[in-house]
């Protein structure tokens, strides 16, 4: 049964990739390093800042971070559809974490500190490729790219959005 959950309590939990089939059902992805203890617990979807619970009806794993879900109230491709390329969030009280320090698209909008405090900047995009990179708009404005390596990630505070990384003294002319 849904309850009140303060927004700053939600993180994403994974994305809403594809529909499956013409019954309303569709493929999400776990792949933020965290998934919800209870598979069939109800996520929410996020609508013009509006967090509107959903309910799954049947869940299927696939494997360890893909099912497909059918939601209440969610019975067509049409409604699917619409679903489609949303991230999903959960109650962080209700999430088990696989990996903290998972490098993906949910560090989007994440402020970025160096170990001693000093802020760097706010992550405006992830940028695939063989090295992952962080796209940053520095304090200046300055827009700046950083290797976004996985060791380097000392610290995620996934509710609050901040991330604590190690920043090598040669990266600082990148400032």
């Amino acid at each position: 049964m849904p309850y009140p959950i303060p927004v700053e309590e939600l993180v994403e939990s994974g994305m809403i990739v594809k529909t499956h089939g013409i019954r309303g059902k569709v493929l999400i992805t776990f792949s933020n390093g965290l998934l919800p203890k209870n598979i069939n617990d109800f996520c929410f979807l996020n609508f013009d800042g509006m967090f509107v619970p959903f309910l799954p009806l049947e869940v299927e794993q696939l494997n360890e971070t893909f099912y497909y879900f059918t939601f209440h109230f969610v019975d067509n491709i049409n409604i699917a559809k619409k679903l489609t390329g949303k991230p999903i969030y959960h109650d962080v009280r209700k999430c088990k974490f696989l990996d903290n320090n998972v490098i993906g698209p949910y560090l989007s909008g994440y402020t970025v500190y160096d170990e001693n405090g000093n802020y760097l900047g706010k992550i405006i995009a992830i940028i695939r490729g063989k090295q992952f990179l962080f796209e940053l708009r520095s304090p200046e404005g300055k827009i700046i790219y950083l290797p976004a390596i996985k060791e380097f990630i000392l610290n995620n505070e996934r509710v609050s959005k901040k991330l604590t990384i190690h920043f090598p003294t040669e990266w600082k002319s990148l400032l």
